[in-house]
C-alpha cells in the first residue's frame, strides 16, 4: 500500500528516487550473525584494524523495527573473489556528483518468519512498505502532519537540501521489521524512520571523521619513513649496533 497523499504531488524537486542496492562487495549474512568474520572485504579498514565492537556501530530500536548500519568493509568476502585485492569502497565523506539524481542506499531487510509472518506475501509487503517510506523521506521530505488529520506532509525544500544526507554512503543498513510495522500507518511509521535515519547518520559520520584522521596520520607516518631514505636507515642501524657492542665486517 502506497502513501495516498503522494498522488497529489508533482515531480520531485532534485532527487528522483532512492536506489536500493541489492549487490554489495561481500556477503551481508555475517552481519546477521553474532560472530564477526575474519575474512572481511577490507581488512585494512580502520573499523577492522581498530577492532571496534560491532555493538558500537549506530542503531535505532523501536517496538516495530530495529535498524543498524555497518561499513561495507565489514561484509564477508565472497568465495569467488579469491585472492583479489579489496576494491576501493565508498565512504560517507565522498562528495556527491552534481549530475546524480538518485540516492544510493545499501539495505538488507531481514523479514524473518519469526518476527513477521509465515506468509511470503506479507513479508514482501513489509519490505515494500519500508522502502517506500524511506524513499518518501529522502526524495520528498515526508513527515507526519498534526495528530488531528493524521496525514503525511511533504517538504520539497527539505528534500532538495537533505537528499543523500539522510544516508551513509558506503554503509550497509540492516533492517529488522516486526509484524507491527505491517499495520502501522505511514503517519506513524515515517517519523520513526526519520529519527532512525538521522541518528544513524549522525553517529556514523562521527566514525567517518575519526577514521579520516586516522588515515591521514598513517599517511603522514608513511611519508616520513619514505623521506628518510635507505641511507638514514642504514646509518641508524649502524649506530644501534655500535651502541650494543656489535660490529659487522
Amino acid at each position: 500500500m502506497r502513501c495516498a497523499e503522494l498522488s497529489r504531488l508533482g515531480k520531485p524537486p532534485r532527487w528522483s528516487s532512492v536506489k536500493f542496492l541489492r549487490r554489495a562487495p561481500g556477503s551481508v549474512d555475517v552481519l546477521l550473525s553474532p560472530f564477526p568474520s575474519k575474512n572481511v572485504v577490507d581488512p585494512a579498514h580502520p573499523a577492522v584494524a581498530t577492532k571496534i565492537d560491532r555493538r558500537a556501530f549506530p542503531g535505532f530500536y523501536h517496538d516495530a523495527f530495529r535498524m543498524k548500519a555497518y561499513p561495507l568493509a565489514l561484509l564477508e568476502k565472497n568465495e569467488w573473489d579469491g585472492g583479489r585485492d579489496p576494491q576501493k569502497l565508498p565512504t560517507a565523506l565522498d562528495p556527491v556528483p552534481e549530475s546524480k539524481k538518485q540516492v544510493d542506499m545499501h539495505i538488507s531487510i531481514a523479514t524473518s518468519i519469526k518476527n513477521t509472518s509465515k506468509s511470503a506475501v506479507v513479508r514482501m509487503a513489509i519490505s515494500r512498505r519500508v522502502k517506500h517510506a524511506i524513499e518518501l523521506i529522502i526524495a520528498r521530505g515526508a513527515n507526519a502532519g498534526d495528530d488531528i488529520e493524521r496525514k503525511v506532509i511533504f517538504d520539497d525544500q527539505e528534500a532538495k537540501e537533505m537528499g543523500p544526507k539522510w544516508v551513509l554512503n558506503g554503509w550497509m543498513y540492516i533492517f529488522h521489521p516486526t509484524l507491527k510495522l505491517y499495520r502501522m500507518p505511514y503517519h506513524d511509521l515515517i517519523p520513526q524512520l526519520r529519527t532512525a535515519l538521522q541518528m544513524i547518520h549522525d553517529r556514523g559520520m562521527r566514525f567517518e571523521h575519526q577514521w579520516e584522521k586516522l588515515r591521514a596520520r598513517q599517511l603522514d607516518e608513511k611519508k616520513q619513513k619514505q623521506s628518510r631514505g635507505p641511507e638514514q636507515h642504514v646509518s641508524r642501524n649502524f649506530t644501534n649496533h655500535r651502541a650494543n657492542g656489535i660490529y659487522m665486517n
